[in-house]
This record gives structure tokens, sequence and C-alpha cells, in this order.
């Protein structure tokens, strides 16, 4: 019985370490086509029209794709900046304790996420 409890720890371990990796890929990959888009380098180093065709071309999807992943990120900053996660010393437990964002306003990109609160919680990942 107590063999079966560690192998299913093990595995929900090695499972939660992969979301966990996976998650902050796809953020990566948001922030970055951020940049591409907010600096129009599409355009300035491959000289392609808009950020519709880039996305097809160089990555075989389409724009929508790639605001949702745009947007995703806008939603974990604001999860961040408003989420401590604790880890308890006597069992490696992680407990989150959050607060309600902030109330935001539309960036200039048309996305929702920019907190109005002066003074951000911190957090450790």
């Amino acid at each position: 019985m107590e063999l079966v409890l560690k192998e299913n720890i093990q595995r929900l371990e090695y499972l939660e370490g992969i979301i966990e990796k996976g998650l902050y890929s796809f953020y990566e990959v948001g922030k970055a086509l951020l940049g591409i888009r907010d600096n129009q380098l599409y355009d300035k180093v491959k000289s392609i029209a808009n950020f519709e065709t880039y996305c097809k071309e160089r990555w075989g999807f389409k724009q929508d794709y790639a605001r949702k992943l745009i947007r995703s990120t806008g939603v974990i900053d604001n999860i961040k900046m408003y989420t401590i996660v604790l880890v308890m010393p006597q069992t490696g437990k992680k407990e989150c304790l959050s607060r309600p964002p902030a109330t935001t306003r539309k960036t200039q990109q048309g996305g929702y996420g920019s907190p109005l609160s002066e003074a951000p919680v911190h957090y450790s990942p």
C-alpha cells in the first residue's frame, strides 16, 4: 500500500513538473510574440507586411492564436502580481494567498491587465 502511494506521489510530481515547464513556455512564447508585434519586427527585419502574415508564414498558425497567447501573458502577469506563494517549511507544500486583482484599465495594445494599484504584492514562483 505504501509503495503504491509513493509511486503515485512520484508520478504526480513528475507530471506537475511537465505542466509547470509547459505553462512557463507558453508564457515566454506570448511575450516574444508581443515584442515582435509591438515593435513590428516582422516588417523591419523580414519585410512582411503584417503580423497576421508573419504568424502564418513563420509559425503556421493564425493571428487569432497569437493574440490568445499574447492576452494570456497579461492574465498571468496580473495573477502573479496579486498572488503570494508560500512554501511551508515543515512539509514543503505550496500554499497560495491571493487578494482580488486591482481594477484594471485597457492598455494601448487593446488588452487588459495593467493594474492601477501602486504597490504590488511580491511573490515567488
